[in-house]
């Protein structure tokens, strides 16, 4: 069937894609049926689970609000029912990973010369970096989602094909290039609190994520919005110690390698200096230490 005979979907707003939806649902399920049956298998499975589950999240997806019509046409996908054949389109829109490179992971990916990695393992990893990519773009301001992709480029280099990095980010932060690795070190250390869900890890964290992980302006020092007082900037310090402190049990307990390589992109001096931690605060040389040790994994001793 030619692309001129197909139903074009006009009303792209969401009464409108849930009103095509009704008007077309036996066609649409019967292509997505049909394309689920050719691609399905153990890869596809890990994102939406069986493949009933499958039709439902994707028509799910069609009528939310995030579905835009721009990004479909800047990826050459067709705005018609030829929309519900894009099973590719539809993993790496639910998860930001492209179903193609996913079953090229074990050939590609040098993350998997590690002793008990399978292919996976980097799968579910790489699924969960993605999925905290958007929470975290949520949760700070554009530079600090930019400075993080700048401080694991290596890591995404490796990934390349799997998660899109926009090439330009670096030319749309502020500042000197001289004056980014703190921000850096900064990004890394508040999406790692995520991607370990560090919430229901350290106690006092919301003191942290108060500041740190609200959006405010996207201006440096790049937190939340308000002031706050002399105490309540110390207690925000005592969490970071928390946190540090946390990262390096992780660390000492042989974590996955891409936790690892996450891990590494926090160990920066400069980043205590970013939470005006100093040689008179407690524990100082200790945090040093822990943050230090983070650049290579440790295993403690039984």
């Amino acid at each position: 069937m030619r692309d001129t005979e197909l139903s074009q979907i006009n009303d792209w707003s969401v009464e409108g894609r849930k009103q095509y939806l009704e008007e077309h649902r036996i066609t649409i399920e019967v292509i997505l049926s049909n394309a689920l049956e050719e691609f399905y298998g153990p890869k596809l499975s890990s994102v939406f689970g069986c493949q009933d589950k499958a039709k439902d999240k994707i028509l799910d997806m069609f009528v939310s609000e995030r579905l835009d019509k721009k990004e479909l046409l800047k990826r050459s996908i067709p705005c018609n029912l030829g929309l519900f054949n894009q099973i590719d389109f539809w993993c790496k829109y639910k998860t930001g990973i492209s179903v193609k490179s996913i079953q090229q992971i074990s050939l590609d990916s040098n993350l998997l010369g590690h002793d008990g990695l399978t292919g996976n393992d980097i799968e579910h990893d790489i699924e969960k970096l993605s999925r905290c990519l958007t929470l975290f773009s949520h949760s700070v301001a554009p530079d600090i989602v930019g400075y993080w992709f700048l401080a694991n480029k290596k890591l995404l280099d490796e990934l390349i094909g799997f998660i899109n990095v926009d090439p330009n980010v670096a030319q749309e932060l502020k500042g000197s290039p001289a004056k980014w690795s703190k921000y850096k070190a900064d990004a890394s250390f508040r999406y790692l609190c995520l991607y370990l869900n560090v919430d229901s890890k350290v106690s006092d964290f919301d003191k942290y994520k108060r500041k740190y992980l609200t959006r405010g302006k996207n201006e440096p020092q790049y937190v939340a919005d308000g002031t706050e007082s002399h105490l309540e900037k110390f207690e925000v310090r005592k969490s970071v110690a928390k946190i540090i402190d946390y990262f390096h049990r992780v660390n000492s307990d042989a974590p996955p390698v891409l936790c690892q390589k996450l891990l590494k992109s926090a160990a920066k001096k400069s980043l205590l200096a970013q939470y005006e931690i100093n040689d008179e605060f407690v524990h100082y040389e200790k945090l040093k230490n822990q943050l230090s040790a983070l650049k290579s994994p440790i295993k403690e001793e039984a």
